[in-house]
C-alpha cells in the first residue's frame, strides 16, 4: 500500500494510529502522539521503555485519574531555576504542587509532599517537615568576607597577565616586521571561579507518590565578576538570591504543613 497504507500501526494502550516519525515506544510498539505526551509525565528514571504494556497502561489509568487536579489547580507561587533549570508551580490554597507551568503536567497533593531542604551544595540552608521549616546559618558570608587577601591576589595576577599578553603581542608583531620567526609564549589567565566559596543552590523534594520518588532543581551561586570582584556585589546577589530561596520554602510550607512554626 506504500508509505501511508493500511498497514497503519497502532498505539497498543488506547488503539488510536500510532505516531509514524520517531514514535516513543513500549515493548516495541509505538505509541500515539496523547499516550506519548503522558509517557512525558514520568519522572526521569522512569523510563516508558523499561515498562511492560501493561505498567504504562496503568500509569495513563493513574494519570487520566489526576485530570481533576490538574483542573481545579490555580497558580498562586511559581520559582523558575533559570533557563532549562525548569520551575515549580504551587496552589497553595489548594494545597497543591507541580513540577512544571504546563496545564498537562501531573498534580501531586499535600499527602505527597513528605519534607524538602534547600542547600548550598552540601550544606544544609533551609528545610522544611511536617514539624516546621528549619533555618540554618551559612557559612558563606563570612567566607566571603574573608576572600580579601584572594582578591588582591587575583588583580596583581590578572595585571601581570594582561601586561605579559601585551609584551607577547609587541614581540611577536616585531618579529613580523622584521621576518624573524617567534613563538608565542603561554601565559595562564588567572581563573576568578576559584574564588567562588560554593557552585549551586538546590532544592530537594521528596515525594511518598506510586511514581515519583522525589525531584530536584539546581541554580548556579552568585559569581565574582573578573574586572571587579567585589565583596559588597557579591553579598548583595547571594542576600537577594537566598531571600528568594527563602520565600519559597515559605511557599512550600504552605503546602506542605500550614501554619508550622519557622525555627532558626
Amino acid at each position: 500500500m506504500g508509505l501511508f497504507g493500511g498497514n497503519k500501526k497502532l498505539c497498543p494502550i488506547c488503539q488510536n494510529p500510532a505516531a509514524w516519525m520517531l514514535p516513543t515506544k513500549v515493548e516495541g510498539q509505538p505509541l500515539c502522539g496523547s499516550c506519548a505526551k503522558k509517557a512525558s509525565q514520568l519522572p526521569d528514571n522512569r523510563n516508558v521503555k523499561n515498562m511492560t504494556v501493561e505498567e504504562f497502561r496503568a500509569f495513563t489509568t493513574f494519570y487520566d485519574g489526576n485530570a481533576s487536579l490538574r483542573s481545579a489547580f490555580r497558580e498562586s507561587y511559581r520559582y523558575d531555576f533559570g533557563i532549562f533549570g525548569g520551575s515549580i508551580s504551587l496552589d497553595a490554597r489548594r494545597r497543591l504542587l507541580r513540577f512544571s507551568t504546563e496545564d498537562s503536567a501531573l498534580v501531586f497533593e499535600a499527602s505527597n509532599l513528605r519534607s524538602f531542604c534547600v542547600l548550598e551544595d552540601s550544606d544544609l540552608l533551609f528545610e522544611g517537615t511536617k514539624d516546621g521549616l528549619f533555618c540554618y546559618q551559612s557559612a558563606i558570608p563570612d567566607r566571603v568576607r574573608n576572600l580579601g587577601p584572594e582578591i588582591d591576589r587575583f588583580l596583581r595576577d590578572q595585571r601581570q597577565y594582561e601586561q605579559m599578553e601585551q609584551m607577547d603581542k609587541m614581540l611577536k608583531k616585531k618579529a613580523g616586521e622584521t621576518s624573524e620567526s617567534y613563538s608565542s609564549n603561554y601565559y595562564p589567565r588567572p581563573d576568578i571561579d576559584r574564588l567562588k566559596p560554593f557552585e549551586k543552590f538546590y532544592l530537594r523534594i521528596e515525594l511518598d507518590h506510586p511514581y515519583w520518588s522525589g525531584n530536584e532543581y539546581a541554580q548556579g551561586a552568585p559569581d565574582f565578576i573578573s574586572f571587579d570582584p567585589s565583596i559588597t556585589s557579591y553579598l548583595r546577589e547571594y542576600e537577594m538570591k537566598t531571600g528568594e530561596l527563602h520565600e519559597l520554602a515559605v511557599q512550600l510550607m504552605a503546602v506542605l504543613s500550614p501554619g508550622a512554626p519557622e525555627r532558626g
